[in-house]
């Protein structure tokens, strides 16, 4: 008896294993603690509500530069009441001959599967508004009621030898009844790679917001523990990567901070701030 449970046992965990093999360029070193850093009194612009724009985009889809130009045009509009993070993910997000640098990440791919996309550009506005055309962004974001602002996300980020560690303090400002996760993102700008654009093939092409990854999963974890947070009250937490053996440009990258309801999907506040500034 004892001999068959062992064997059931390792047939259950060859089987675990098997399931967890994943390949692609996915952060699986990430550390979290609690923040001690000493974070600043809140400011106005700490306090007023943010949307996160996720971009579902990639370097072989020929109308994926207009959603790029669109974004800009938005953020010029808007400034940093935008949170944009560009995922790849998709067919036209493969690798091929002419288009060989693997944007994709195992996080940008989950979203992807998760929310049931077939086509690029798209983009989802606080998670609410999904899988929105180019042609309607503008119209979208000015339709947003984001005059509530439930919490403020504070950020601070130490880059030291190879290391990044971003600190978080969240202050609740309104009454929330559901639990809340809280996800960090890695976003780098710069990266000057093949894109399709048109029928044209652009060899210089400059990726902006691009998604390098989670460092505490697609969704985050419970934040804090117990998820719930109390009007008036603020929490820490502090999330450590490596950059070692990774070309990723440290002065080119941002964290953003997504505090999200996992019920309903709902983004309830965002933050980015660069690493290095």
């Amino acid at each position: 008896m004892k001999k068959g449970i062992m064997i059931l046992a390792a047939v259950i965990l060859m089987t675990l294993i098997g399931c967890d093999k994943m390949e692609g360029p996915y952060i699986t070193d990430p550390q979290w603690g609690i923040s001690t850093v000493e974070f600043p009194e809140l400011q106005p612009e700490d306090l007023y509500r943010r949307i996160l724009v996720e971009e579902y985009t990639g370097h072989r889809c020929a109308n994926c530069p207009n959603g790029h130009e669109k974004l800009e045009e938005l953020h010029q509009l808007f400034g940093d009441t935008l949170v944009i993070v560009g995922i790849h993910a998709g067919s036209l997000a493969r690798t091929n001959d002419d288009y060989p640098y693997d944007f994709t990440t195992e996080n940008g791919n989950t979203l992807f599967s998760d929310f049931g996309l077939n086509a690029i550009p798209r983009a989802f506005f606080n998670r609410t508004a999904k899988d929105i055309a180019v042609s309607e962004w503008i119209s979208t974001v000015n339709s947003m009621d984001i005059s509530r602002s439930y919490a403020a996300i504070q950020l601070i980020n130490e880059y030291n030898a190879n290391k990044l560690t971003v600190n978080i303090k969240a202050t609740m400002l309104s009454e929330y009844g559901n639990p809340l996760q809280l996800a960090v993102y890695l976003i780098e700008d710069g990266i000057i790679k093949p894109q399709l654009n048109g029928s044209t093939h652009i060899e210089e092409y400059e990726h902006k917001h691009v998604l390098r990854g989670s460092l505490n999963g697609t969704y985050g974890d419970p934040f804090p523990e117990t998820g719930l947070m109390e009007k008036d009250s603020a929490y820490t937490r502090a999330y450590s990567i490596s950059f070692e053996g990774r070309d990723w440009n440290a002065a080119n990258c941002s964290a953003v901070a997504i505090l999200l309801d996992p019920d309903t999907q709902e983004v309830i506040q965002t933050r980015v701030a660069k690493i290095v500034e």
